[in-house]
């Protein structure tokens, strides 16, 4: 290499771009192969170089700086593109600028000012030349804080997304999933009330609500097994021999069926006294419940006397109290009038203690118009009639209910199920 010249400062390459041109001259030995007769000593080779596009294309951007090609003596070979300023600068400072990065105030700016400015030496390999890149500091300072403030932006941008998904994420996922742990939990103490309240994430509400249904179905399981078990360990006990109750699970089958234990209950007659007793004492209890039950109501829905309130109240307290409260009082009152061992001390016991029917009476009875009863007095009725043929009929679905609470349910729900279904009493009156 041989040197390189600037066109700009000279007029040996005329074209529109010789101004951005760097024209590199190289020179070789011939080679003798070739021109035996020795005659050409030294060929030179001109070779434009598009550099001055490069340089040209940072220029324009303030924020990437400046650079100019300095030689081995610090005389602007290429870079100032007809900046004299920045020429005489360099050429004022011949040999100051070693590799390396130092600041300094130069008036190297368009408007002649000075201001500081940061430069950064560089050797090009293999040659004698350095390549000095200079820009304002302000620029610098200027694009920090433009990148730290996209960066900034960007770091504030994720850390939103980031809670949001976090919220997300524990919204939708954690805390459906904690709440089935809860489940769970509870489920393993024996808790089958617990149900869960389907959120979150469409796969996370539909486990919620398998769960649920999963509850439920164990719910009726064992509420199934509740009822059926004690029937099946009876009918299993009834075919069953005394050797075989001891011996085999409750719940498993007769190793061999017998009849014996029926023939043993039909032909005992004690059962026959027990159902005797327990049909009259049913019949003679709900025949006192019924008359005393609906005379009673009767009197205190439609009739205002003195201490009527106190009368109520008296019954109230009267279902409050616990009946093991008063056994021993019972007792003794059972056991002074000589009915203890016979059917007159339950009878006794039901038709005194059993309060629920004065209730149901009371709130049927308010139901019933009392037009009813000025009709009825009107056309000539005294209060007995007018109790018996008007107000005792229209209380027949009163009646039905007290007699399933007292009696076999299936059996009377066939005989009074068309009083309990509907009033007998509605349109009775027209107001």
């Amino acid at each position: 290499m041989l040197g390189c010249y600037d066109p700009s400062r000279t007029r040996v390459v005329q074209t529109s771009q010789q101004n951005r041109q760097m024209v590199l001259v190289t020179a070789m030995a011939t080679d003798t192969a070739t021109d035996r007769t020795g005659a050409v000593e030294v060929v030179s080779f001109f070779t434009v170089s598009q550099v001055g596009d490069i340089l040209a294309g940072q220029r324009k951007d303030a924020v990437l700086g400046r650079s100019v090609i300095l030689d081995r003596d610090g005389h602007v070979i290429f870079g100032d593109m007809g900046d004299d300023a920045a020429r005489d600068y360099f050429e004022d400072r011949l040999g100051r600028f070693t590799p390396g990065s130092l600041t300094r105030r130069a008036a190297l700016a368009e408007d002649g000012g000075e201001r500081d400015y940061f430069f950064r030496t560089r050797t090009i390999p293999d040659t004698d030349w350095s390549v000095v890149t200079f820009v304002e500091e302000s620029g610098l300072g200027q694009q920090f804080y433009q990148v730290g403030g996209i960066l900034a932006l960007i770091v504030i941008g994720l850390m939103t997304l980031f809670y949001f998904y976090s919220r997300y994420f524990l919204n939708a996922i954690i805390a459906p999933v904690q709440e089935v742990c809860r489940g769970m939990e509870r489920l393993d103490r024996n808790d089958l009330e617990v149900q869960l309240e389907p959120k979150g994430q469409r796969e996370l509400q539909d486990l919620m609500t398998s769960f649920n249904q999963m509850v439920l179905s164990i719910k009726h399981m064992l509420r199934l097994t509740e009822e059926t078990l004690p029937i099946l360990v009876t009918v299993f006990a009834a075919f069953k021999t005394r050797a075989d109750m001891v011996n085999t699970s409750p719940l498993a089958l007769p190793p061999e069926p017998t009849l014996e234990n029926f023939k043993e209950v039909l032909t005992n007659k004690r059962l026959i006294t027990g159902v005797k007793n327990t049909l009259l004492i049913l019949a003679v209890s709900l025949f006192f419940n019924i008359l005393l039950g609906t005379i009673t109501a009767y009197i205190i829905e439609r009739f205002n006397f003195r201490f009527k309130k106190v009368v109520v109240a008296l019954f109230f307290v009267g279902m409050l109290v616990p009946t093991f409260v008063t056994e021993i009082a019972r007792f003794k009152i059972i056991n002074g009038l000589g009915l203890y061992g016979s059917p007159g001390a339950p009878i006794l016991i039901y038709v005194a203690s059993d309060l629920m029917q004065l209730y149901i009476y009371r709130q049927f009875l308010s139901n019933l118009s009392t037009s009813l009863d000025e009709s009825a007095l009107l056309d000539g009725c005294n209060y007995f009639q007018l109790f018996t043929k008007i107000i005792f009929p229209l209380l027949a679905p009163a009646t039905a209910t007290v007699a399933i609470i007292m009696l076999p349910t299936v059996v009377l729900y066939v005989f009074f199920q068309k009083y309990i279904l509907a009033g007998v009493a509605a349109g009775a009156v027209k107001e």
